[in-house]
């Protein structure tokens, strides 16, 4: 029989031979080949029956093949790979297996004995392969004191300094947060602690905290998103200045959507037992595509934190304090609550419910403690803004009730009201939301049932016509 040429242990047809097999001394002329070939029958033999198991003689193969009065079989993908990694072996030439062996093959040495040894060759290829990754990326890590470059200054507050830098090891612009002095070990604590209650606060609306690591001095940083936009407080400002593009943009409901982000990362932070207690334009950031996002944490109580503030002082900014914590009471979900009604008011009103803050912060606690004395006059009082619509300023009536039981009872009854706002689903508390209400409740009669529309048009025309009647009637005659 031909040289390569063996009967298929499936079916006992004549197997046609690879290419190889038919390399004469022509085109295969050194001895190696040679012997390749002469183990080549035997190889795939044992491999086959190894692969195909006790019942390969009653087994069909799918690669048999009739035709012009002869039978054959081609060799499967599964047996092509097993002779190849054994007549590699048989030669003293271990072969690595790839990708594509493995899939054929598998990873079973017991089942396959013939390629146990190609398993460990395989390991050995894979942890000399580990080995370069590993010096690959040690060298290409960037040494700490060459990772952050310095691009320009983002803002400072009382105890920390924020800045924006260029990443140089995931090429990204991040923000740096350092400590103003890093020898003093209480400043340094608190620092810390707040990278912990932020990075706990994992939300759409909380600001990001990718890690805490050295700068290139050695000092201690957080490093964290950047947020590109601007502060709540300079949308107000810009509004207050009645820029064009930021009236244009900030609608009575657009301002709406932004309180809302502010009061879901309070909720979550709420859920977690962390009170922000500092809740103020400031703290507000609006990105370039419309995310809202609250950031400093640093005074924030948190369960599982020792608390920074000793029983009996006050933290936070005196024009934005519910009265509780001007006297130094706990922190609690109600202060937030409050806190967040009067940022609410000086964005829709464009004005600070207490006045222009040109006092000590004394005065401005003092003025805090008294709260909000609302009136309908205080509402509608002229200003920059024209009076935004009656249910805010209830639902600012009840945010901002110097009795902190009067108020709402968390985060989320404040959403659903603001949710009742926003789809027009006004309660009546006075003349004007009734009139809303049953015009809203008219329009949606209208749109079930859309002849009304046409027997309400004549109604009101008839009773327009009979009024003009009779008032012009005395004249007439």
């Amino acid at each position: 029989m031909h040289r390569g040429r063996h009967r298929c242990t499936g079916c006992g047809h004549i197997s046609l031979p690879t290419a190889a097999a038919f390399a004469g001394p022509e085109t295969a002329p050194h001895d190696r080949a040679r012997q390749r070939l002469r183990t080549a029958g035997a190889a795939r033999r044992r491999l086959r029956a190894t692969v195909a198991g006790p019942n390969a003689a009653t087994a069909k193969s799918s690669r048999c093949r009739r035709g012009f009065g002869l039978s054959w079989c081609m060799p499967t993908a599964r047996e092509t790979a097993a002779y190849r990694l054994n007549a590699s072996a048989q030669l003293g030439e271990p072969r690595a297996a790839t990708s594509a062996d493995t899939m054929l093959l598998g990873a079973k040495p017991a089942a396959r004995p013939a390629l146990a040894d190609t398993i460990l060759v395989g390991a050995d290829h894979v942890a000399a392969i580990s080995v370069r990754v590993v010096d690959r990326g040690a060298a290409a890590a960037e040494p700490r004191a060459h990772r952050f470059e310095q691009r320009r200054p983002l803002g400072e507050g009382g105890m920390a300094v924020v800045d924006l830098v260029h990443d140089n090891a995931l090429h990204r612009d991040v923000a740096v947060k350092r400590v103003r002095d890093p020898d003093n070990p209480q400043l340094m604590s608190l620092f810390l602690r707040e990278a912990r209650i932020t990075a706990r606060l994992e939300h759409p609306n909380i600001v990001v905290v990718h890690d805490v690591s050295d700068d290139e001095v050695g000092e201690t940083a957080v490093v964290m998103k950047v947020i590109a936009g601007v502060s709540l407080a300079d949308v107000i400002d810009r509004l207050k200045k009645r820029d064009p593009r930021t009236v244009s943009e900030y609608t009575t409901e657009r301002r709406l959507e932004v309180f809302v982000g502010i009061l879901r990362a309070l909720e979550h932070a709420h859920a977690l037992g962390v009170i922000h207690r500092d809740i103020k334009p400031d703290n507000v950031m609006i990105g370039h595509h419309g995310e809202v996002v609250v950031v400093d944490w640093g005074v924030a109580a948190a369960d599982g934190e020792p608390d920074i503030i000793p029983e009996g002082a006050v933290v936070g900014t005196p024009l934005y304090m519910a009265p509780e914590q001007t006297r130094g009471e706990g922190p609690n979900v109600q202060a937030d609550i409050y806190s967040a009604g009067v940022l609410l008011y000086e964005f829709m009103l464009l004005r600070h419910y207490l006045g222009e803050d040109d006092g000590t912060p004394y005065d401005a606690m003092s003025r805090a403690n008294q709260g909000w004395r609302w009136s309908l006059l205080d509402w509608h009082r002229p200003g920059i803004e024209p009076m935004p619509p009656m249910e805010i300023y209830h639902f600012l009536r009840k945010a901002m009730a110097r009795n902190p039981k009067r108020r709402f009872v968390s985060i989320s009854e404040m959403l659903t009201e603001i949710s009742r706002i926003l789809d027009g689903r006004l309660r009546i508390q006075c003349h004007i939301t009734l009139v809303k209400s049953t015009v809203r409740r008219v329009g949606r009669l209208v749109d079930r049932f859309p002849w009304l529309s046409v027997s309400l048009f004549f109604v009101l025309l008839s009773l327009t016509l009979y009024g003009a009647y009779t008032l012009l009637r005395p004249l007439v005659s």
